[in-house]
């Protein structure tokens, strides 16, 4: 079923209560990616994914050979292992310590380096728990805490290719699955100029 299709079969089982607006959209067209930011390592720009979900802060060999770090071999009789979501092993090969500049803020991290990994970068549970890292969806932003002349001040990243409605105020994510149906309520906000 096309997504034109299926929205006009969803309109139709539909009758919004009266003051309610419906919004209808096929998962298809949203945009679920995993966010990245832009920092530089070594001098060079990096895409950084962010992975809250993620027990660890990688770099994949490739990325590390192309910005010239040395990682640290791993000891001898080292068995740690890394495995992606999918259970394909990542090839733990050793550690580096870099410093990413976000915006003129650097931070130095430990990063463990994998030979498979997919991302050149992915910052982890560890690094928004130590940095007191937020990432916010509504602004597409990450969000840091630093200090700067004894004054404790937030960064803002935004995050990388990122489009973002200027107007959005709040949201809620309903995931209606195919065939099903669902009621909406959406507020009116009264600007300057007009009704969104």
């Amino acid at each position: 079923m096309s997504s034109h299709s299926f929205k006009r079969e969803f309109k139709k089982r539909i009758v919004p209560s009266s003051g309610t607006k419906v919004l209808y959209f096929d998962e298809r067209e949203t945009d679920n990616t995993i966010p990245e930011v832009e920092a530089e390592i070594a001098g060079k720009k990096v895409l950084i994914k962010l992975d809250s979900g993620c027990q660890t802060i990688a770099i994949s060999k490739k990325c590390a050979e192309k910005l010239g770090l040395q990682e640290r071999s791993l000891p001898v009789g080292s068995n740690m292992k890394y495995v992606s979501a999918s259970g394909e092993d990542l090839g733990h090969i050793g550690s580096v310590k870099v410093k990413i500049n976000f915006n003129g803020y650097i931070i130095d991290v430990y990063m463990q380096v994998l030979r498979n990994l997919k991302s050149d970068v992915l910052l982890g549970a560890p690094f928004f728990h130590k940095q007191k890292a937020v990432i916010d969806f509504l602004q597409s932003m990450m969000f840091l805490d630093a200090f700067e002349k004894h004054s404790l001040i937030r960064i803002r990243i935004p995050f990388a290719n990122s489009v973002r409605s200027e107007k959005l105020i709040s949201s809620n994510l309903v995931v209606i699955p195919p065939r099903s149906e669902a009621t909406i309520c959406v507020e009116s906000l009264k600007t300057l100029k007009n009704d969104l």
